[in-house]
């Protein structure tokens, strides 16, 4: 059993980044404004052999790559998983050639020279993407519950309303 660090272990400190509404994109214009960097979300046809999610960071902004055919709770899981590890502060990892070359399909518009480092899945030891994979899914049942509460306390409004 993999062993959470002290920043996994404080996930709750996270917490008031989950709005209320349960919106993922609020969620993810709050991690940016946390970190003073702007993150682009891009839902991209990948490889079946490809990552299911990749944080490339350029000089610029963040982007997350995700596949284009994932439903609204795998899509959550997979931008909290990567919002986790930019927010416990992993560093990206030099990318391989093939990383490159699959950035380079999946998001054409992001000049591979500027694309100084990427993060996916399978870049990091053990501990980190434990410690990833940890935070992100905790991120992912917070916002799928405010979600589900805002979505029925409106449901319950509305009937009043009929």
């Amino acid at each position: 059993m993999l062993r959470r660090t002290r920043k996994a272990r404080q996930a709750s400190s996270y917490a008031h980044l989950v709005p209320v509404s349960g919106d993922l994109d609020e969620l993810v214009d709050r991690v940016a404004a946390r970190r003073s960097r702007s993150i682009t979300l891009m839902p991209t046809p990948l490889p079946e052999d490809a990552p299911s999610g990749l944080w490339v960071a350029t000089t610029a902004r963040d982007y997350i790559v995700y596949p284009d055919n994932a439903d609204a709770q795998w899509r959550s899981g997979i931008v909290c998983h990567e919002l986790a590890h930019m927010l416990l502060e992993h560093d990206p990892q030099p990318g391989t050639a093939d990383l490159g070359a699959m950035v380079s399909r999946a998001a054409p518009s992001i000049d591979p020279q500027v694309a100084a480092r990427f993060l996916h899945r399978h870049g990091y030891d053990d501990a980190a993407e434990a410690d990833a994979e940890y935070l992100g899914t905790r991120l992912a049942a917070r916002l799928g519950a405010a979600h589900t509460t805002g979505k029925r306390h409106r449901d319950r409004v509305f009937d009043r309303m009929r």
